[in-house]
């Protein structure tokens, strides 16, 4: 979920979102007919070595990195910034592999007391907030809150293509729902699902212009409160989940965490940051560091 975008509802669909999206689901057709394990490790090459490069995402991971650990060889910065775009590209190619990242999923060990509190919490009529973010393989958490027997309610940004929208929606549903789009309606459902007792999913690691500034890394970076704000008007119990890319590439450990304290917003989302901080330095290859996460505030 990302606080930032802005839904262009009712535009036409351009001539060339209408192209992008037939080469899209070709290519996405071909590498589909790959084996599972093939294809995840050609979409992790394919995105290092041709598309980060000429799309620019190598060099803004670098250019980021440089930002947050200047005294950092370059050649350490571009071996991150490579893993980096190596880890995108994987975790594209497993969220659009339905069944086989499930079976994937299924299989990795689940550590943490976070998932279990969740289900006491959840039958026992209380909502959850699930927070999860750009890191490691990051719908991983998602699929293993669906094989829990969890409904989870969560708010994507539609795709500017139509027929490649219908596609990843159709994915995303595989996973878990409601799946609700970006707007005023996925934000009414997203209430609706916690006024119920049930879970929700949110994704907090963005730029979100209206947001509050946290130190993120060491620096200050827009950030959203709502997830925060949500959990204590509605009682939510507030998990932050992880899922770390081991050194294969493919096996994937699955982090829930305890907990954050009901306190005020600024705190708890300060503390979930920190936690996220705490995975970075840890796995610095598996963040997204191709977001443009230190934006300046719009001003006033």
């Amino acid at each position: 979920m990302s606080d930032d975008t802005k839904q262009d509802a009712g535009q036409p669909e351009s001539l060339a979102n209408r192209i992008g999206g037939r080469v899209g689901l070709v290519l996405l057709a071909i590498l589909l007919r790959l084996p599972y394990r093939r294809r995840v490790v050609f979409a992790g090459w394919v995105m290092a070595h041709v598309l980060g490069p000429v799309a620019g995402y190598r060099r803004r991971a670098e250019t980021n990195l440089a930002m947050v650990w200047p005294d950092m060889p370059a050649h350490q910065r571009r071996q991150i910034a490579r893993g980096c775009c190596d880890n995108f590209g994987r975790s594209l190619a497993e969220s659009f592999s339905g069944p086989d990242f499930a079976a994937h999923v299924a299989a990795a060990p689940i550590r943490g007391p976070g998932l279990a509190l969740a289900q006491a919490a959840l039958a026992s009529g209380r909502p959850v907030i699930f927070l999860a973010c750009h890191f490691g393989s990051h719908l991983a958490p998602r699929q293993a809150i669906a094989l829990a027997g969890i409904p989870l309610a969560s708010v994507y940004r539609p795709m500017s293509s139509e027929r490649f929208n219908r596609r990843y929606v159709q994915l995303l549903d595989y996973a878990t729902g409601p799946n609700l789009p970006k707007g005023t309606g996925g934000s009414r459902g997203f209430v609706r699902q916690l006024r119920s007792g049930g879970a929700c999913g949110i994704m907090f690691d963005v730029h979100t212009s209206d947001g509050t500034a946290l130190p993120y890394l060491g620096h200050p970076a827009m950030t959203s409160l709502s997830p925060a704000e949500m959990a204590l008007r509605y009682d939510a119990l507030i998990v932050p989940c992880f899922a770390i890319r081991q050194p294969d590439g493919l096996t994937l450990d699955l982090v829930f965490e305890a907990p954050i304290a009901a306190t005020d917003p600024v705190t708890m989302m300060t503390e979930a940051t920190r936690r996220l901080e705490a995975q970075v330095h840890a796995h610095p290859e598996q963040w997204f560091w191709v977001h443009r996460r230190w934006k300046a505030p719009k001003p006033a």
